[in-house]
């Protein structure tokens, strides 16, 4: 296995050299290199894939945007993650290990956020996408 750090304080400059990562056995005398990876950005999961399917979730279930258009795709339409959906219409519900549920307004008090639009279901099981100052 490769050494490796994660790096928590952008402010804190890493240097690359055997005195930060140490030498793994089998490497001493070689050529070694490092490389920066970005933390990958949270972003809530699709639990219903449209309006009418079954979504499970112990957290907050955001009811948005399906797909965005103009994205110069084959389709020209790619689906929309939930992040991006709230950059829309949205409505956002808690749920505390309540099982299945099916998505669609009856599930968010009969809000229907784009009438007449694709939606669907995500889940923010680690709260993390919408401040509670938003769900109002």
């Amino acid at each position: 296995m490769w050494p490796s750090m994660p790096k928590t304080n952008e402010a804190v400059y890493l240097r690359c050299n055997k005195y930060t990562f140490g030498v793994p056995p089998g490497t001493e005398g070689k050529t070694m290199a490092c490389w920066c990876e970005p933390k990958p950005q949270y972003l809530p999961r699709v639990c219903a894939e449209k309006t009418g399917d079954d979504c499970m979730c112990n957290g907050r279930v955001i009811y948005g945007q399906h797909e965005i258009k103009g994205i110069n795709t084959i389709k020209d339409t790619v689906g929309a993650n939930g992040i991006q959906a709230t950059k829309n219409y949205w409505t956002v519900q808690n749920f505390n290990n309540t099982g299945h549920q099916t998505c669609g307004p009856a599930l968010f008090e009969t809000i229907d956020p784009l009438v007449g639009k694709d939606k669907r279901c995500y889940c923010d099981e680690d709260n993390k996408s919408i401040s509670a100052a938003l769900e109002l």
